[in-house]
């Protein structure tokens, strides 16, 4: 029984969200993070992106398998719905 527990507290750790990332992104002021995650018997990774400065209530996610992958496509759908919402302009990013 106190194996189950520890394997149940140990799987709970790492499907938590890791600390908020100060990004940077031509003087925008970001925060992205990421956790990783078992999803039926394969390990996923679960993006997120904001500028909170800029796009205020817009939050980018996605779920990739690599933890890379997750991140870059979490800013790339952040992008995406902060230009469409009228937010950013592609021109924000080109520095």
């Amino acid at each position: 029984m106190p194996c189950i527990l520890d394997i149940g507290t140990q799987i709970w750790k790492i499907h938590q969200w890791g600390s908020d990332q100060a990004i940077t992104i031509c003087g925008i002021n970001c925060v992205g993070n990421i956790k990783g995650r078992f999803s039926g018997f394969e390990w996923k990774w679960d993006g997120k992106f904001q500028c909170q400065e800029k796009a205020p209530g817009i939050v980018g996610q996605t779920t990739k398998y690599s933890r890379d992958g997750a991140m870059e496509h979490a800013i790339q759908d952040f992008l995406v719905k902060a230009v469409t919402a009228g937010k950013l302009k592609p021109e924000d990013f080109k520095c």
